[in-house]
């Protein structure tokens, strides 16, 4: 739903995708957590044996499989919406850096982490020109984001989400 509300320029519904409905764990803190959070695909997938499935079909193992995965998966579903792949894999992109933002900001500490994703290949991301430095120069009060209410609808916790999201990919170079 996130790729498809991207492509289909109505970026503010993403607050309510990935903030409602929560979700209280079973065990450990019962704090209930919010789809930014839970959804993380990192946390659903086991990206080893994502990846160990890809080697057996393929011979390809991949950086990020479980991003990877997802966008195969899902491709034909928005093939009607959406018939160019590289405007679909930019859309992917853009939903996982702008998840992983979200979750960076509502998560608890120990499950606050970017979504794994192939929007983190330097390729995707970009610091003079792409996907980072485009999310930078929209974060302001009229970003369709926080018109829907992500963040709280405060610009500087969507500036400050951005911060950590940069700082956490510069810590963590083996994934970019």
């Amino acid at each position: 739903m996130g790729v498809a509300v991207v492509l289909a320029r109505r970026e503010e519904v993403i607050a309510s995708l990935l903030t409602a409905p929560r979700w209280t764990p079973v065990f450990g803190d019962r704090e209930p957590d919010r789809p930014a959070v839970y959804l993380n695909p990192a946390r659903v997938l086991n990206g080893q044996a994502v990846n160990q499935i890809f080697q057996e079909d393929t011979g390809t193992r991949y950086l990020y499989p479980e991003s990877h995965l997802l966008r195969q998966d899902v491709r034909e579903a928005l093939r009607p919406i959406e018939s160019d792949d590289g405007t679909y894999q930019e859309a992917c992109n853009r939903f996982e850096f702008l998840a992983s933002m979200m979750a960076l900001d509502m998560g608890p500490e120990s499950f606050a982490r970017p979504w794994a994703g192939e929007f983190l290949i330097e390729s995707n991301w970009g610091y003079t020109s792409g996907l980072a430095i485009t999310v930078e120069q929209e974060l302001t009060p009229a970003w369709p984001l926080l018109q829907g209410g992500a963040f709280g609808g405060d610009p500087q916790r969507a500036t400050d989400a951005y911060k950590t999201l940069v700082e956490w990919r510069a810590k963590h170079p083996r994934w970019s």
